[in-house]
């Protein structure tokens, strides 16, 4: 199993890297390509087998988020949208993961940092993911760390321009309140709940922000 979970994050890469350079002749096929090796990463999660906790999984998402960046914006949605909903049968074991992964595609949509600008600590590492890759492991995971403390505000900046605000708010709701039941870390609950916050639009229910308000403080 560990050898086929390294081989398969392997070739992921190389592919990540055709597509990248246009090597596929239509979009879809590259498209699918993608959909693919999110929907790999996600049955990895649900697995939850100790290689996810690796940096391996990290490098094939940076080489998933850079390979996607040009794709056609409902695309994009739409990978977004399966990854959040994928999200809900991920144990809160590997939660952070998820998360990872999630920060790294809102980071390099994003095209940069959302947190404080010029502010934030990933300035010194630079606007595109694809160097991430060549980092030592504690570095590209201390990297990681603080891609996901942006997260909330990545995630958000981009819904907002998709106009994917709600939408967005009601898939983070559900992985909350999953995972609080769960007994996740409190680090990640209240990172969820920031995302929450943040992601917020005119149609969220004042009732859904006073119960995060009351479980801030349980």
């Amino acid at each position: 199993t560990r050898r086929v979970f390294f081989g398969e994050s392997l070739r992921i890469r190389v592919v990540m890297v055709l597509v990248q350079k246009g090597y596929f002749e239509s979009s879809p096929k590259s498209f699918n390509e993608i959909a693919s090796s999110i929907a790999w990463i996600c049955r990895q999660l649900v697995a939850c087998n100790d290689e996810i906790f690796s940096c391996t999984i990290l490098q094939v998402s940076c080489a998933i988020a850079k390979a996607s960046e040009n794709e056609a914006e409902a695309k994009k949605k739409e990978l977004l949208i399966s990854l959040l909903d994928n999200l809900l049968m991920v144990s809160s074991i590997a939660s952070f993961v998820g998360l990872e992964i999630i920060a790294s595609l809102a980071f390099q949509w994003g095209h940069g940092y959302g947190s404080n600008g010029d502010l934030s600590l990933l300035y010194g590492v630079g606007t595109s993911i694809e160097k991430w890759q060549d980092l030592p492991p504690q570095a590209l995971k201390e990297t990681f760390r603080l891609a996901v403390h942006d997260l909330p505000f990545n995630l958000a900046r981009y819904a907002r321009r998709q106009k994917l605000s709600g939408v967005v708010f009601n898939r983070l709701w559900r992985v909350y309140v999953k995972w609080r039941e769960q007994g996740a870390e409190e680090e990640i609950l209240a990172l969820l709940r920031r995302a929450l916050v943040c992601c917020r639009d005119d149609a969220t229910a004042i009732e859904d922000l006073v119960t995060l308000a009351i479980t801030s403080c349980v």
